[in-house]
């Protein structure tokens, strides 16, 4: 079974220190990442877990939010289907603020992507939604085992990196075989 959004036995809350207070706070997670997570058309699957990292402080009347993750995961080459390790990391920068307070800026503020909009301060911020959104835009579109990968045989399948095989290919697109068959036709009706 693969999963496309949160799983639901994550819970990401960050205790939120007093307005007043100045300090840096920071929080760790270490996560399992149990089941095949599917992204761009390619299934992700976990072995290790992931680590999650955080870092807030107070921007008043804003909250500053740095969330970093790494880890590994596991996903078929896009040519040849061999299984590939990649590294998961970065970090990501969010800013949270009451909606009354976003609503009333200027356009360009109301569509940053890193202002998360809250309709109220409660001691706790659950940070769920943008822990998976950072896990999701680490994860590589296109993964290819190495730089050079062959790929597959169009014809009989054979890993190309590993095997050369005998097939006969033409390097004419099937899409333009009728032209070629036409050349054929005029070539035949000459003679």
């Amino acid at each position: 079974m693969s999963i496309t959004k949160p799983p639901s036995d994550w819970h990401f809350y960050l205790a939120l220190p007093d307005p007043q207070d100045t300090r840096e706070i920071n929080r760790e997670w270490t996560v399992e990442i149990k089941n095949t997570l599917s992204y761009a058309g390619q299934e992700f699957t976990f072995r290790e877990p992931v680590s999650i990292w955080v870092e807030g402080y107070w921007t008043k009347p804003h909250f500053f939010l740095q969330i970093g993750i790494t880890g590994k995961a596991e996903v078929p080459c896009s040519r040849c289907l061999e299984l590939t390790e990649v590294a998961i990391k970065g970090q990501f920068s969010y800013l949270y603020g009451l909606a009354s307070e976003i609503e009333g800026k200027d356009d360009k503020s109301a569509d940053d992507e890193s202002l998360v909009s809250i309709n109220s301060w409660k001691s706790v911020l659950d940070i769920k939604d943008q822990v998976w959104e950072c896990l999701i835009l680490l994860l590589p579109e296109k993964v290819l085992c190495k730089e050079g990968c062959k790929g597959l045989c169009p014809v009989c399948g054979a890993n190309l990196n590993l095997t050369d095989c005998n097939c006969r290919q033409e390097d004419i697109d099937p899409r333009l075989s009728v032209l070629r068959d036409i050349s054929k036709e005029s070539g035949e009706s000459d003679q």
